[in-house]
Parts: structure tokens; C-alpha cells; sequence
């Protein structure tokens, strides 16, 4: 019968230490702390013998590989994803702080490669310093990660409205609206490809980018360009207007009238018969 004692030279008494009947110690959760020596005695038939176990807890401070550059330029609008991989032992606790100085860590996703990232859309108040912060019992490590956000391109949001019926005489509207950053200034140009003004007295823009043409008449019709631009670029629609006539009217009565009109009339000093569609607004007057 072999009788085994553990006697161990260092205890740290809050640690979960259990010894099994087979001679086994088990220390769960192991710590700096936990290091040291083991001295392990049994009881054999013929005397006492013991064997000393050393226990070295391995750690590491925490560790963040760095990137190649620590300054990005980012596109705004876009979504940006930043990585920070750290190891160590135990395993370090991650966090991000933004440029304003606010600490975010629930909101990171990890894998299996030890990797911590963090996604954002961007945009130009998102500009700054992103710092990744590593930290166990050890120490801490960071890495800070400059972001510059780009233009954004123009974009006019809505492209649908590409052919517009206008009644002669009315108000036509034709709508335009963008995005970007810088904000677009939307320019419109007429089917003459000149730039409409604002002085014009014929058009009105809207702070909306829409666009007025008063009193439509035939000479309106054609294909107008709403450009929304920026010092990053352009971004065009055409719409395309046609000017739907009005009917004709006589004595304010307009579409088809039960009216007998004479194929010919006299007119006072002319001394012939003239063809009633050739003075039509001279019939008017007469009859």
C-alpha cells in the first residue's frame, strides 16, 4: 500500500486546488501566482521517498500586430473595417476608442485568429485617431490608426422622372435632388445646352435642385441636364419635356363645337372671300 502526500511550497488559497486519490493535483485557472514549486511525498512499504515538481506559468504581455501604415483614406458613405490582432497570455482584453475619446468594446466581433475588428460608415465627422487598446495582468499595448475621409462622389438620387408632359401655358417641374460629400450644387442645362441662371425670368430654382419653367410654350420642348456637382465629380440626369398643345377655342368655347363656322368670309375692305382657317382669329372678330 503506497501512501502520497502533496506538500505544496506555495499555495495561493483563493485558487481552486484539488487532489485525486491517484496522486493527481489539478490547479484550475492557473496565474502568476500559481508558479512555483510542487513537492510531492508517498509512503512506500519500506520508507518515506518524495519528488519536487517545478511549475513555471508561462505569460506575455499583450502584443498588437501593427499595420503596414497607420494612415488610411476612406471614402465617405462607405463602410471601413480596421482589424487589431493581439495575443498574449492570458489572453488580453481588447477595446477601441474613437477621436472624440469614447471606449467601445461591446460592440467588437472576433474569430479564431485572435483578430478584433471594428466597422464604421464613414463620414467627414469621422475623421481622427482610432486606437486599439490590448490589455492583461501584464500590461497594455495600442495602436493608433489615422483616418482621412475622402469625397463623395454625387449621386442623384432619384433618375426616374426621364420624360415629362407639360400643358402649354402652365408651370412644368422637373425635380433633381443629390447627394455627396461636399454637398453637389445642382446645375441645370436647357435643350440648348446653355446654363439656365438664376436671374433667368423664364425658369426658377428651388433650393430642392427642382426646376420651374413658367408658361410652357412649344419653343420649351426637349431635353433638359440637372448636373449635381462637387469638387469630386458629376453625376447627370436628362429629362426629356414634351409641351402637350392646348385645343383650339372660339367664342371661349374650346373642343369640338356644334357651331357652323362659314367656309368662307368677307372682310370689310378687303373686297374677296377668304378661306376661314387662314384668318381664324379674324372670324373671331367678325362673327
Amino acid at each position: 500500500c503506497v501512501y502520497i502526500y502533496i506538500y505544496i511550497f506555495y499555495i495561493y488559497p483563493e485558487r481552486p486546488v484539488t487532489v485525486f486519490s491517484n496522486g493527481t493535483l489539478r490547479i484550475l485557472q492557473l496565474t502568476e501566482k500559481d508558479g512555483g514549486s510542487y513537492l510531492c511525498m508517498f509512503q512506500r512499504p519500506n520508507g518515506e521517498d518524495m519528488e519536487l515538481f517545478q511549475v513555471q506559468v508561462l505569460m506575455m504581455p499583450p502584443k498588437i500586430e501593427h499595420l503596414a501604415t497607420a494612415q488610411k483614406r476612406v471614402t465617405s458613405g462607405e463602410n471601413f473595417q480596421v482589424d487589431c490582432v493581439a495575443s498574449g497570455l492570458p489572453d488580453p482584453e481588447v477595446s477601441w476608442s474613437l477621436p472624440d475619446g469614447t471606449m467601445i468594446n461591446n460592440a467588437l466581433q472576433s474569430d479564431d485568429s485572435g483578430t478584433r475588428s471594428r466597422r464604421y460608415q464613414m463620414g467627414k465627422k469621422d475623421e481622427g485617431d482610432y486606437t486599439c487598446h490590448a490589455k492583461n495582468e501584464l500590461g497594455e499595448d495600442e495602436m493608433k490608426v489615422s483616418i482621412k475621409v475622402g469625397p463623395d462622389f454625387p449621386r442623384i438620387t432619384s433618375k426616374a422622372q426621364l420624360l415629362l408632359t407639360a400643358r402649354l401655358g402652365e408651370s412644368a417641374y422637373m425635380t433633381c435632388q443629390a447627394t455627396g460629400e461636399p454637398p453637389p450644387t445642382i446645375v441645370w442645362l436647357s435643350p440648348s445646352n446653355d446654363v439656365i441662371t438664376s436671374s433667368s425670368t423664364k425658369y426658377q430654382t428651388l433650393d430642392d435642385g427642382t426646376l420651374v419653367i413658367k408658361k410652357v410654350t412649344l419653343a420649351d420642348q426637349g431635353k433638359y441636364a440637372c448636373v449635381a456637382r462637387s469638387s469630386a465629380g458629376d453625376d447627370i440626369k436628362n429629362i426629356k419635356i414634351q409641351v402637350e398643345p392646348r385645343e383650339p377655342h372660339i367664342n371661349e368655347q374650346g373642343g369640338r363645337s356644334s357651331m357652323k363656322v362659314p367656309k368662307y368670309v368677307f372682310i370689310i375692305g378687303l373686297g374677296y372671300p377668304v378661306q376661314c382657317g387662314k384668318y381664324a382669329s379674324l372670324v373671331h372678330s367678325l362673327t
